[in-house]
């Protein structure tokens, strides 16, 4: 028995063949009204969340700012309060400028006072411990310039230096010599210059024998000055002058009266 070979034969296809890099047309067969939804929606979906966003900024804005608000508000009632404090404390001390200007006028006015200010006592038991033996002074007369005149003051005698002041004796002695010791005498004592002789007699009494009754004088300089309560510079010159002489003129300042007849200090 034979074999039979059936063969099939594949279908040719008639048609035109398809092409693979060619765009293939479709046609949308939705309406158009419906396409047009879709996409106002979709612009509807983005829109909403442009707000969301945007409202969600705004709220983190207005916390944000809201809180800057507070802080600010919080450091300037703190400021207030410091202030308020300050004006309290003010207050408390609002004395202090008026009377730092009293004390200043104070120290102003007794610098003033003081600038001739002279420790008399002091020139008093000077001039008794520069007496010579046998020589008397009843009188003694101290002057000083006026405030309005300068500094010093210039007499008329072209020889005798200029001074603050003049201070004028009378008393006797036994003879003119000791007339002349007491002058030389006046002239070694820190702040009297240029002692001078103004007058002089001589007179014999039967019961006290030869006196010499004399007038004399002397320029006060500006070391005759304390200096208390001036500047360093006047009070460092003024205590150097005549230091060496001061001590213990205190204990004889009570008494000015060695030979019975008190000199007057004016």
């Amino acid at each position: 028995m034979s074999e039979q070979t059936t063969q099939v034969m594949q279908a040719v296809p008639t048609g035109p063949k398809p092409v693979t890099w060619a765009p293939v047309p479709k046609v949308n067969l939705l309406p158009v009204e419906i396409l047009e939804k879709r996409s106002f929606r979709r612009t509807q979906v983005v829109l909403a969340g442009a707000v969301v966003v945007v409202v969600g900024a705004i709220g983190v804005g207005t916390v944000w700012a809201q809180n800057g608000v507070d802080n600010a508000q919080a450091e300037a009632d703190a400021a207030a309060g410091r202030v308020r404090q300050l004006q309290a404390q003010q207050a408390e001390y609002a004395a202090i400028p008026r009377i730092t200007a009293q004390i200043e006028a104070a120290d102003s006015a007794r610098t003033t006072i003081y600038s001739t200010d002279v420790r008399w006592y002091r020139y008093i038991t000077l001039i008794r411990r520069a007496q010579p033996e046998g020589v008397d002074i009843s009188t003694m007369t101290f002057s000083l310039s006026a405030a309005s005149d300068a500094a010093t003051t210039t007499g008329s005698d072209v020889l005798t230096p200029s001074g603050v002041g003049e201070v004028k004796f009378t008393g006797t002695g036994g003879e003119y010599a000791q007339v002349s010791a007491w002058l030389e005498a006046v002239g070694k004592i820190s702040g009297l210059e240029a002692p001078r002789l103004d007058n002089a007699t001589q007179a014999t009494d039967e019961t006290e024998g030869t006196a010499v009754t004399f007038s004399t004088s002397a320029v006060l300089d500006s070391e005759i000055f304390s200096g208390r309560f001036q500047d360093t510079t006047t009070d460092t010159s003024s205590s150097s002058s005549g230091s060496t002489t001061d001590s213990g003129s205190t204990t004889d300042s009570g008494s000015t009266t060695d030979s019975g007849s008190a000199p007057a200090a004016q």
